[in-house]
């Protein structure tokens, strides 16, 4: 490993991210620090205490820890480096530039070396090309691989799920569903992983077939989550799949529409009871989506 990568620079990343969202050094005068110490940290010549760092921090839209991962080199070899490399990229102010870049070096990789895993990466970072015919090499690609597995690993499910982005075609999921959901459910802590990411891979399933009108694929992928013990316990993923039932009850012609707002709407008391903004915002516009396409149809 190059030493220098090995080596990170807290003063130098902390003066990027100010920069990046327009804040001055004067700005942070009532922190308690003087401009002349922020000066010499962002230069690395002296270091800060780390209860100073983060009053810092709090001029800044990000958190200590990524303000930390941001700092660290993170080799791409092994699967974990990659999506531990991708997880940063995804903190960053400009996070779709960076993996839109990544995803080209990954393409330029491949087409020199030919080797299938640079072309993965592609798809992971970025999602589909914008050129048609080279996405439809990159899907022949990816299925190729994605059936050719006779069980799935972590990589294959989180390969599926970032495809779905535009390289793969929701037809596919049909093709891929026994590998999709032949996830060895006895509970150990080699599958407690593997069964999470299963989970996203089909709750992506749902939301692409919500989207794009496929209401047969949707009760059967919402079936199949229902039916899944791990789901229960896990909240977060409980929640999303819960709104996505109400959407699907709703903008199904043969769901049960009023059914669907009821539950939307305990969903959004629940998030508003939680304190979650975010989520009672998404939930809410979802709700409004939906309702318009009724109007739409009646």
């Amino acid at each position: 490993m190059d030493e220098a990568k090995s080596k990170p620079s807290y003063g130098g990343t902390f003066r990027h991210l100010r920069m990046t969202f327009g804040i001055k050094q004067k700005d942070m005068a009532g922190a308690g620090i003087s401009i002349q110490t922020v000066s010499r940290f962002e230069h690395n010549d002296a270091g800060l205490e780390i209860r100073n760092a983060d009053t810092l921090l709090g001029f800044l839209p990000a958190t200590l820890y990524e303000y930390v991962q941001s700092n660290v080199w993170l080799p791409l070899d092994g699967f974990d480096g990659f999506l531990n490399y991708m997880g940063v990229l995804m903190v960053q102010p400009n996070a779709a530039k960076l993996m839109a870049k990544a995803a080209l070096n990954a393409r330029i990789t491949y087409a020199r070396c030919g080797e299938d895993k640079y072309l993965f990466r592609a798809v992971m970072f970025a999602g589909a090309t914008d050129d048609e015919r080279q996405r439809h090499r990159e899907r022949a690609v990816v299925m190729r691989h994605l059936l050719a597995v006779r069980q799935w690993t972590n990589y294959e499910f989180v390969l599926f799920r970032r495809a779905l982005n535009g390289t793969l075609e929701l037809d596919d999921t049909r093709q891929l569903w026994s590998k999709l959901v032949g996830v060895d459910n006895r509970r150990t802590r080699l599958n407690q992983r593997r069964q999470l990411l299963q989970v996203d891979a089909l709750l992506t399933v749902l939301a692409r077939a919500i989207e794009w009108g496929d209401y047969r694929l949707a009760r059967r992928t919402l079936v199949t989550l229902q039916e899944l013990d791990d789901i229960g316990g896990d909240t977060s993923h409980l929640l999303r799949m819960r709104g996505l039932e109400a959407q699907l009850a709703m903008r199904d012609p043969h769901g049960d529409a009023e059914a669907g707002r009821q539950l939307m709407r305990q969903l959004i008391d629940a998030a508003e009871f939680l304190g979650d903004k975010a989520m009672v915002t998404r939930l809410s516009n979802k709700l409004a989506a939906a309702e318009q396409e009724l109007k739409l149809r009646s």
